[in-house]
């Protein structure tokens, strides 16, 4: 005689290690989506950083700079795609501003250590804030 579902086939022992394989599959997932979310958000600072410097460049070294911005924004738009959709898929807002924070983020500091750009207390301060902002957006949401 069978019964339904099979896992109840299971001692419950086995059942319990089943469960909390599956939990586990499913966190891996999430963390993977979060993954893809951070690097596509590095991929978006890059594709910023090479539209700065082909606005700055010319001949040869503006092309290089036009493919580094070609590739940066596909891969990053991939990644956001990745990291929004599918199995466990981050919220669509919050997946969006975090991967939009990130790349301001980080082009920022790569304008300031990589063009120069001045380092301000109010700057400092506004971006401190950003980071804390998205850090609060990723607590709340779900």
């Amino acid at each position: 005689i069978l019964t339904y579902p099979p896992t109840l086939l299971l001692s419950p022992k086995i059942y319990t290690i089943f469960v909390s394989h599956n939990n586990l599959i499913s966190l891996a997932i999430n963390f993977m989506n979060w993954i893809f979310l951070i690097v596509g958000g590095l991929f978006e600072a890059l594709f910023a950083f090479s539209l700065e410097r082909l606005s700055e460049s010319t001949g040869k070294t503006a092309i290089l700079w036009f493919f580094s911005f070609l590739i940066s924004v596909s891969i990053s738009m991939f990644l956001l795609y990745k990291a929004i959709s599918g199995e466990n898929a981050i919220p669509v807002g919050t997946g969006y501003a975090v991967w939009g924070g990130i790349g301001a983020v980080f082009t920022v500091l790569a304008g300031i250590v990589f063009l120069g750009e001045s380092i301000s207390f109010w700057r400092l301060f506004f971006l401190c804030s950003l980071v804390i902002s998205l850090v609060g957006l990723n607590l709340i949401s779900k």
